[in-house]
């Protein structure tokens, strides 16, 4: 493939075209959210958190959109399932070979930022990650889908979570629901 911004994005674009499969497979959702809302959500969450702690609202929205941009080669895979060492690593590179230096470079650092949870940033945004799981799953609960087979990913969730911020956000989110 041709390099260049155009590329890139082709490629990228296939996020809105691949479900989050824990959603079907679990819950047997028919038609479960892509990637691409997923990474939203997680951006538009991190960019919020991050000006709550003063931290850069750009950085940490841009992070939270890259995230899980390697989906859009390895697809969703979903917590347990193998991964091919380094599989991961190399679609991004894939991906970020195709755009100018400046900016595969300064992408390329955000995503790997987060991909080896280095930084304060970085933690942010897992933590977005992880809440904006609780607020699809409480979607999806709302949507008529149990609470026994929702609790696995809200337990997944509270795990992954480490601010006090954070923290309290679940459980508004949790006490929500009862």
């Amino acid at each position: 493939m041709k390099a260049g911004l155009l590329p890139f994005l082709q490629l990228a674009r296939r996020l809105k075209e691949v479900p989050r499969r824990g959603w079907a497979l679990k819950l047997g959702h028919p038609q479960p959210e892509s990637v691409a809302e997923h990474s939203y959500m997680v951006a538009l969450l991190a960019a919020l958190m991050a000006m709550e702690r003063g931290l850069d609202a750009g950085e940490a929205s841009l992070m939270g959109l890259l995230h899980d941009l390697h989906e859009a080669i390895t697809g969703d895979k979903v917590p347990g399932e193998a991964r091919a060492p380094g599989e991961e690593l190399r679609a991004a590179e894939r991906l970020f070979s195709l755009l100018p230096p400046g900016l595969r470079q300064r992408l390329q650092r955000l995503w790997l930022s987060y991909y080896r949870e280095e930084g304060e940033l970085a933690r942010l945004v897992g933590e977005a990650d992880a809440l904006e799981m609780a607020l699809q799953a409480q979607a999806y609960e709302e949507e008529g889908y149990g609470r026994g087979a929702l609790r696995e990913f809200l337990e997944s969730a509270s795990s992954r979570l480490s601010s006090p911020r954070a923290r309290r956000l679940l459980r508004q989110l949790t006490k929500k629901r009862g």
